[in-house]
């Protein structure tokens, strides 16, 4: 099964209720059930097209945000398991779990793509995406590819590498 299985139920059922809320500069962002379903599969297909697949690790460093959990969930909806690595262990810390696990990609806000230039670890992923302003280097994340077919996972499968 797939964790996304459950956000498709919970779309279904009531796809016009709040599922991500935040706020943006002052601004509340609601994302509903049938929207978000809608962003994580369109994600899925966009990290399909990148190169990503079923198995690979991608490690993430940005802030809580929808765009947060739209790229969480976009990679779990096709297999790719996610390792997040908290920046304040330092630069040591983050190039260790480099190694233990070597990341396909990477998925960073503007200040996260800035440690590539001081941990060689993060500029060797082969895609590394963004969100806000360019970086050199790097993709920016994108939702609104047309739908992936959500991957099924055995139950012994891992989704999250923490």
């Amino acid at each position: 099964m797939n964790l996304v299985a459950l956000l498709a139920e919970r779309a279904a059922e009531h796809p016009d209720r709040p599922a991500l809320i935040d706020s943006a500069g002052g601004v509340d962002r609601i994302v509903t059930y049938r929207e978000l379903m809608d962003r994580v599969a369109g994600g899925a297909s966009f990290l399909k097209r990148s190169g990503l697949k079923r198995g690979d690790t991608v490690l993430l460093l940005h802030p809580v945000s929808i765009g947060l959990y739209e790229f969480l969930l976009a990679a779990f909806h096709l297999g790719v398991r996610a390792m997040l690595a908290d920046p304040s262990g330092g630069k040591a810390f983050i190039s260790l779990c480099c190694h233990r696990v070597r990341p396909a990609a990477f998925f960073g806000s503007w200040k996260a793509q800035a440690f590539g230039l001081v941990i060689p670890e993060i500029r060797r992923c082969p895609l590394r995406f963004r969100t806000g302003a360019w970086f050199p280097g790097t993709v920016k994340w994108g939702t609104d590819a047309a739908p992936h077919e959500m991957v099924d996972l055995p139950d012994d499968e891992p989704a999250l590498i923490t």
